[in-house]
């Protein structure tokens, strides 16, 4: 909650690709400065993670999201640049959807662990 009202976000993600993605032929490079918010929070993010203090069996799990979150944020960094280096943008843009599915993952292994360490207590 703290790093929602500390980086506020206008819209997911996806709404913000939408908008850059006109149509076939047609982008707006303007609607990629809406991703800049949600870079900060990802990062805002991973710098409070990695203060906390984890127990050792929530350790690799931690880690895992932190490491997917991270690339997310190089992915969305990287389409910031479609307009002086399209290719590294589009490099961003084609793993966007696998960094998605693999930090969709760790955060289901991280909640999952987290459950069943407080679960055996």
């Amino acid at each position: 909650k703290s790093l929602n009202e500390k980086y506020p976000t206008n819209g997911t993600i996806a709404e913000i690709l939408q908008k850059f993605v006109i149509d076939a032929n047609n982008v707006d490079v303007s609607a990629l400065a809406e991703l800049t918010p949600h870079i900060q929070q990802s990062q805002g993010g991973i710098d409070g993670m990695l203060k906390i203090s984890v127990p050792s069996d929530l350790a690799q799990v931690h880690l895992d999201i932190i490491n997917a979150t991270e690339r997310l944020m190089e992915n969305l960094t990287d389409l910031r640049l479609y307009d002086t280096d399209p290719i590294v943008a589009m490099s961003g843009m084609s793993k966007y959807e696998e960094n998605m599915n693999s930090y969709t993952s760790a955060f289901s292994a991280y909640i999952n662990t987290i459950s069943k360490k407080l679960n055996n207590k």
